[in-house]
C-alpha cells in the first residue's frame, strides 16, 4: 500500500466496515499471493523432504518470528504513543500486545520441540535472513504515519495470510508427524494460527474483528 492509505484502499467513504473487509478478502494481488503459497519451494520441503530438511526449515522459520514478533511488539508500543489519546485505539494495541503471550509462549515450545534453543539463544547468536525480515522494517512506520484504521486493516491481512501459511505448513505435516518425531502439540505455534485445522482454536481471530470494527468506526 502507499503512503496514502485511504487514498490506495480506493476512498472508503460511505463503505461500510464489513464492506471494507470483504473488498480486502477479495482483492485480486492478494488472493494470488494465497494461491502462490501453495507452490512455494518451502512447502514442496515440508511434504517431501528428508526428515532433516524439513526439520530445518521449521526450526528457521521459527527463529526468523523471534525477531518478526519483536519488531511486532516494539511497534505496538509506538502506536500506544502515537495513538493513545484516543480510548479505541487504546484499547486495540492494548490488547494487541496482552494477546502476544500466548503466541510467544508456543513460539518458545515450538523452537525447543524442534532443537532449536530458547528465544533468548536466538536473540544472541542468529543472524535473521533480511529478506525475511523486510516486512517488519515497516511495522512502526505503518503504525505511525498511517490512519489507524488503514494501518489495524492491514495487520488484518499479515496476520491473515500468515494463517494460510500456517495451514499449508500442518496439511504438510500431519500425516507424517510419527516420522518427524513430533506431535501436534509439540508444533503449536503453527497450529495455533492454522486458520482451518486448529481444533482448540488458539488464536482467536474475533477480537481482531471486533477491534478493527471499533478502530475503522473512529
Amino acid at each position: 500500500m502507499s503512503s496514502d492509505c485511504n487514498k490506495d484502499m480506493g476512498s472508503n467513504d460511505g463503505m461500510s466496515f464489513w464492506e471494507v473487509l470483504h473488498e480486502l478478502e477479495n482483492d485480486a494481488p492478494l488472493k494470488d499471493l494465497k494461491r502462490s503459497i501453495f507452490k512455494h519451494r518451502m512447502l514442496k520441503i515440508l511434504r517431501k523432504g528428508t526428515v532433516e530438511e524439513r526439520n530445518a526449515i521449521l526450526k528457521n522459520i521459527c527463529k526468523e518470528q523471534i525477531y518478526l514478533n519483536q519488531e511486532l511488539m516494539k511497534a505496538w508500543h509506538v502506536a500506544m504513543q502515537v495513538h493513545g489519546n484516543n480510548e479505541a485505539y487504546r484499547i486495540f494495541f492494548q490488547y494487541c500486545i496482552e494477546s502476544q503471550e500466548p503466541v510467544l509462549s508456543e513460539l518458545a515450545n515450538t523452537l525447543s520441540a524442534l532443537g532449536g534453543g530458547t528465544p533468548e539463544e536466538v536473540l544472541r547468536s542468529y543472524r535473521p535472513n533480511p529478506r525475511a525480515q523486510l516486512l517488519s522494517s515497516t511495522y512502526s512506520w505503518m503504525f505511525v504515519s498511517q490512519p489507524p484504521a488503514c494501518s489495524v486493516l492491514i495487520l488484518n491481512v499479515i496476520l491473515r495470510t500468515w494463517g494460510v501459511v500456517c495451514m499449508h505448513i500442518m496439511e504438510a505435516l500431519r500425516s507424517d508427524l510419527e516420522a518427524l518425531e513430533l506431535t501436534e502439540e509439540d508444533l503449536g505455534f503453527f497450529s495455533m494460527h492454522d486458520l482451518v485445522g486448529s481444533g482448540d482454536q488458539k488464536m482467536d481471530y474475533t477480537w481482531m474483528v471486533k477491534g478493527l470494527k471499533k478502530v475503522y468506526k473512529e
